[in-house]
């Protein structure tokens, strides 16, 4: 490219970049209405409980039919029961574990029976152990990476090409705050959402340049959620502690999530002031960081390793 062609296109270039920066910062204090989803057909992964049992009802609650999807059978029939309680719509269960490509194949091939084409992926389903690095067992990794993000490839596989052909879809990714920074404790799990927020970007980027603009990619950044999940951390004896952010209700995700996909927002940080965090971790020196974390004071407790170890070491001998 000739410096002619580089000076002659850079003004264009700063227009963009500049109004794009403004309509954000626009849209951070005056966000879009949410757009109708009446009839639609919802796929969530991972709703038998914690997050995805509220998305189920979110969804339905404005209008739209949802499939159900967990390994659990018996806490996805409660999820459902709530459904079909509270909204007048379609309601389906199906059972799968979602880390296994074949049954994923079969599982996409009943959801199309039932549903058609469906408009909403919801990747929701996940893990998370909560130990130190030399406490992660083989067992421990592989789980996490094939239910946070192995999983989300399978499911995309299955009903990315659909949503492409027709270009229109939503595909929501769940990932995490530990997806953008590093938490102690968690270095599977932040591998694992690290995974999730590439994988978005890049599938973005992939349908931008193949013209599909029908189809939105939206990544979920929350911090640590109140669920079964977060409680069982280490069997019990983990606990998540900051001195400032407390863990978050299912619920209250549940309906950001949904708001900010009505909205059009392609990341979806919970509380909202994380991306503010974010842009800070991009310029600030790491001795900053480093005393930003302090003041934060984000960890788990009890935080040392010798105490996971003895926690742990008859899991490890089996």
């Amino acid at each position: 490219m000739s410096l002619t062609v580089i000076l002659v296109n850079v003004p264009t270039l700063a227009f963009r970049v500049i109004y794009h920066i403004l309509l954000a910062a626009y849209r951070y204090v005056v966000p879009k209405p949410e757009r109708s989803v009446d009839g639609y057909s919802v796929l969530i992964t991972g709703a038998g409980g914690g997050i995805g049992s509220h998305l189920a009802k979110e969804w339905s609650f404005r209008g739209a039919n949802v499939a159900l999807v967990d390994i659990n059978m018996a806490t996805l029939k409660e999820t459902a029961k709530q459904v079909s309680k509270s909204s007048n719509v379609k309601v389906k269960t199906y059972q799968c574990d979602i880390t296994n490509r074949e049954r994923v194949a079969a599982l996409a091939a009943d959801v199309r029976r039932d549903f058609g084409d469906i408009d909403v992926l919801v990747n929701n389903a996940g893990v998370l152990w909560g130990k130190a690095i030399e406490c992660i067992t083989e067992a421990d990794v592989r789980k996490t990476m094939d239910v946070n993000l192995l999983s989300q490839f399978w499911m995309l596989d299955e009903f990315l090409p659909a949503m492409r052909k027709r270009n229109s879809g939503i595909v929501i990714n769940v990932a995490s705050a530990a997806g953008k920074v590093g938490v102690p404790m968690c270095a599977d799990y932040c591998a694992s959402k690290f995974g999730v927020v590439g994988l978005g970007e890049s599938l973005k980027e992939e349908l931008r340049q193949s013209q599909c603009s029908g189809v939105r990619i939206i990544t979920v950044c929350p911090i640590f959620v109140n669920t079964g999940m977060t409680q069982s951390i280490n069997g019990g004896q983990t606990k998540i502690v900051s001195r400032f952010e407390k863990l978050l209700e299912a619920d209250e995700v549940a309906s950001r999530i949904v708001q900010g996909a009505l909205r059009d927002e392609t990341t979806i940080y919970i509380p909202r002031r994380l991306c503010l965090l974010e842009i800070l971790g991009s310029v600030l020196p790491q001795g900053a960081l480093d005393a930003l974390r302090d003041f934060l004071e984000l960890k788990f407790a009890p935080a040392t390793v010798s105490a996971l170890q003895s926690a742990d070491d008859n899991k490890k001998e089996h």
